[in-house]
């Protein structure tokens, strides 16, 4: 399991370098590819950077919780790929619940974060991730086990196999529209990177951090980015197409979960960020309705 995490660390270096360089594409300017073996060395130069600054100790910040707050960050992330059945070992009857935890959780080390660092700029931000955490995750949840309905089961693996004929995102246009836009959220992503809205909340919870720490929350977003993509795949994109080869089958996986990524990196460099109470609003009065009304059909169907 510990070389997983060094690989994905790896992933993630790389996955940053790929939104910096479809941002470039996009706005039509420059590229870190053009520096350090076509942007090769961009990534390493980064982290280098980073190590390399000053932590900063805030005299009037609760200290434990300050520092531990980004490692718990990080460790959330990597727990909730360990219930993954692609790439960990575990094969859980509820291991759909248990994802749904571990995700819940993530926006606890945030919150504590902002409270801890005694700012109230960070303090305003925690807020908000607690306030948009409570209207998103709770269509989140319900988008989540839709999937599952068909399997009559909460363990991934039986959403993971392809065994669907047709995709869900196929089958339900609306359901994985709202999807998308929830783990866009989840993520902290644009539109819905309201925790982070750096022109009105000085880059929000994480305006105290520096160095290593803040690094650990900028992994820790990436990972999450990376894992609700191949969530996404195997809810939302998964059909019944077998290769006789596995490694072909995996690939083929791993090539929708790439397209999904990458559309998550295209939506920060097209769509604006949106206000706060509009997402409120879509969430509580147009999502979670309609999500509700898909169960209503289910039920009756069944």
């Amino acid at each position: 399991m510990f070389s997983f995490q060094i690989n994905l660390l790896i992933i993630i270096a790389f996955y940053s370098l790929s939104e910096r360089a479809i941002l470039s594409l996009v706005a039509g300017r420059q590229s870190p590819g053009v520096v350090g073996l076509r942007g090769v060395l961009q990534p390493m130069a980064d982290g280098m950077k980073l190590y390399m600054k000053d932590m900063i100790r805030l005299a009037q910040s609760n200290h434990l919780a300050y520092v531990l707050c980004p490692s718990a960050s990080l460790g959330l992330s990597f727990a909730a790929w360990s219930v993954f059945p692609f790439w960990g070992t575990y094969s859980l009857e509820v291991s759909a619940l248990l994802f749904l935890c571990f995700i819940s959780l993530s926006a606890v080390p945030i919150m504590i974060a902002g409270w801890a660092s005694n700012s109230k700029y960070s303090l305003m931000a925690s807020v908000r991730a607690l306030a948009q955490a409570i209207s998103y995750e709770v269509v989140l949840g319900l988008l989540l086990v839709f999937p599952l309905l068909f399997t009559h089961s909460l363990e991934m693996t039986s959403v993971a196999a392809p065994t669907q004929s047709i995709w869900v995102a196929l089958a339900f246009p609306p359901l994985f529209g709202m999807w998308l836009a929830c783990i866009l959220a989840e993520t902290n992503r644009s539109p819905f990177d309201l925790v982070e809205a750096e022109s009105e909340l000085v880059s929000g919870y994480n305006v105290e951090y520096s160095g290593l720490h803040f690094a650990l929350f900028f992994m820790s977003e990436y990972s999450n980015m990376l894992l609700f993509s191949v969530i996404t795949t195997s809810l939302y994109l998964n059909d019944g197409f077998m290769f006789t080869n596995p490694p072909l089958q995996e690939a083929y996986f791993m090539t929708k979960a790439f397209f999904v990524s990458i559309f998550i990196l295209f939506c920060r460099a097209v769509f604006p960020r949106i206000r706060f109470d509009h997402l409120m609003k879509m969430m509580w009065l147009g999502s979670l309705p309609l999500t509700l009304s898909f169960y209503i059909w289910y039920i009756i169907w069944m």
